[in-house]
């Protein structure tokens, strides 16, 4: 096993290991939710009426948290066929709607706000699908450190001059180089090592706190 196998294997288990703690919690919540429902519903009729209200916001909790597990179990269908392909086509829009998802807990963890900007339009690249997702990682962990807490990170994908972009902003007011002072060195190699495995080139941003991602 290589390196780069190494990497590999130790993200996937990273990001599963997020996605198991993010399945838990929604288990728990419709769990709670249920538990409710079933005090409830065992009430005599009576009683039974003067929490319909709570009935219905237990059954909307339990819908939402559905959804949520929904989206989830796709994003990490998507992670886990990455692999799958050493070379091909790949849809860099639905690959960073895909890992900003399974990148929620660790935003959260350190009190950010993570989110997804859709692109404009469709934004495909040939390259290699696994090292994409792990780059793309890679780039929030890095951003991840580098913005202060309660800031928000905008993620999006781009085709600007037919080269594909990834882009990663800081929304708050903080100074370009300070957000880039607090990123480690040992993420931004990390980062740059990836980017040269696929001929691509990191940037720090020079006029916004962000990070710009240039593939050839």
């Amino acid at each position: 096993m290589n390196l780069e196998d190494t990497s590999s294997v130790a993200f996937m288990g990273e990001v599963t290991a997020g996605y198991t703690h993010e399945i838990r919690n929604i288990l728990s919540i419709i769990a709670e939710s249920v538990g409710l429902m079933q005090d409830i519903l065992s009430m005599d009729r009576e009683r039974m009426l003067q929490y319909l209200e709570k009935l219905q916001s237990s059954l909307d909790k339990v819908g939402k948290q559905l959804e949520r597990g929904e989206a989830l179990s796709t994003h990490l269908n998507r992670l886990a066929h990455a692999p799958d392909r050493e070379h091909g086509q790949v849809d860099l829009e639905e690959a960073a709607q895909t890992m900003v998802a399974l990148s929620q807990r660790f935003a959260k963890r350190r009190q950010l706000q993570l989110n997804h900007l859709p692109a404009e339009r469709k934004v495909h690249i040939e390259t290699r699908p696994v090292v994409v997702m792990m780059l793309i990682y890679s780039l929030i962990q890095a951003a991840l450190q580098g913005a202060p807490k309660g800031t928000r990170l905008d993620v999006q994908a781009g085709l600007p001059d037919h080269r594909g972009r990834l882009v990663i902003l800081c929304a708050n007011h903080i100074a370009p180089a300070d957000f880039h002072a607090a990123i480690p060195a040992e993420a931004w190699e990390a980062l740059e090592a990836l980017c040269r495995s696929v001929q691509a080139e990191a940037k720090q941003l020079a006029e916004e706190p962000g990070i710009e991602v240039l593939f050839p």
